[in-house]
């Protein structure tokens, strides 16, 4: 065995190329999404959802998208009720949180911009999407509510009238001693952070693919999903299907922000009608469904013309200027958190930081942001203060 030599050293990734091995195909196509798949007999569906952010659902009739060419069924919220049951909430923070029954689709009242309420299921996507149109609903307007600020005022509106609250849980975190901390600080910053409102986004929507049982009664659900693994435990509970007989596949996934990280009604869905049908039964999220249907950013509007891009006549004269703070410590130019359009509070907070000790020299911190290396970069910044 020969000795190591100089050029065995491990080099720098910052300001390196990485050798890319998946690339070439994704790039050029040549790779399978869960759209791309296809498979005899398959059926399309299409989901009809909310357009208001909370009301009771009256009436819905859906025997006039049956009368569409191509269309083979179509469903509601209370036909569904049974299959697939309830998703379940995986994380049960406290021993007493409130967890309200979540329905794959509603069935008397709805609770969100988007929430699904029908489903029609055709030969054809377009013929599904276009049969959407010839569902009724009644709803019967609920007020909303449209903060977390303003959800726990004993006035508020209750999402879920028989819960009584709109208080989910509350979560006490001991971090030591705060009052003396804080009496100790050097610099004690206040602020206070609104954060807007967060949609995903990814390159490839949502999409799923369910099969129908096979002769040995098993089934397989591909999914543009990031968690496989979480999906099948979930989804045999809400389903029945024992986790033996149920395969998810995740293809290649386009992108999920977190989206992704969520078994949703759809996937439940999905296998509920295949297995009804005996027929693959496939959906795929659309670009406005996008916005409006994942977990995170909800809209409490269901027209997307309240979020029309403005034309430059109706644009007030404005300034833009830059709200990072570039550090010079590193070739980048960054303070060394990542991700700053999608966790908008991580940067922020570390900018805070940085600017808060700006007084005492601190150009940048490094990270992970501890207090111990707060501290040293403080003390870093004082040393190099005496030399000069």
């Amino acid at each position: 065995m020969t000795a190591p030599t100089a050029t065995d050293a491990p080099r720098p990734e910052v300001g390196r190329s990485r050798a890319r091995k998946e690339d070439a195909r994704l790039v050029t196509g040549r790779t399978t999404w869960t759209d791309n798949i296809t498979m005899p007999g398959l059926l399309h569906l299409a989901i009809l959802r909310s357009p208001t952010a909370h009301a009771r659902i009256d009436r819905i009739d859906v025997a006039p998208a049956l009368e569409r060419p191509g269309v083979i069924a179509a469903l509601t919220g209370r036909d569904l009720a049974d299959e697939p049951g309830p998703m379940p909430c995986v994380w049960p923070v406290t021993e007493d949180i409130v967890m309200p029954d979540h329905p794959a689709f509603a069935v008397d009242e709805v609770r969100y911009a988007g929430e699904p309420v029908a489903v029609v299921v055709a030969r054809g996507r377009y013929a599904a999407a276009d049969a959407l149109e010839a569902v009724e609903v009644d709803y019967t307007p609920l007020p909303p509510v449209l903060g977390l600020e303003a959800a726990p005022a004993d006035d508020a509106p209750l999402v879920h009238a028989g819960k009584g609250t709109n208080r989910c849980y509350t979560w006490p975190l001991d971090t030591g001693n705060y009052a003396a901390q804080k009496a100790r600080a050097d610099v004690v910053l206040r602020r206070r952070y609104t954060q807007q409102r967060l949609i995903p986004n990814a390159v490839e929507p949502r999409a799923v693919i369910a099969t129908p049982p096979t002769a040995s009664n098993e089934y397989t659900l591909y999914s543009a999903t990031q968690v496989p693994h979480v999906a099948r435990v979930i989804l045999s509970v809400v389903t029945g299907i024992p986790e033996q007989r149920l395969r998810v596949i995740a293809p290649d996934v386009g992108g999920g922000f977190g989206s992704k990280l969520q078994v949703y009604g759809e996937e439940a869905v999905a296998l509920a009608l295949a297995r009804k049908l005996g027929r693959p039964a496939k959906w795929t999220e659309s670009r406005s469904e996008g916005s409006r249907a994942p977990t995170e950013g909800n809209l409490v509007s269901g027209t997307m013309a309240d979020h029309l891009v403005p034309a430059a006549p109706d644009l007030p004269d404005f300034v833009t200027d830059r709200t990072e703070t570039p550090a010079t410590s590193d070739a980048l130019g960054v303070k060394g958190v990542g991700e700053a359009g999608t966790i908008a509070s991580t940067p922020a907070v570390v900018n805070a930081v940085v600017d808060a000790l700006r007084p005492l020299g601190v150009r940048d911190v490094a990270m992970p942001c501890t207090p111990q290396r707060i501290w040293q970069a403080v003390t870093d910044a004082r040393a190099k203060e005496a030399k000069t």
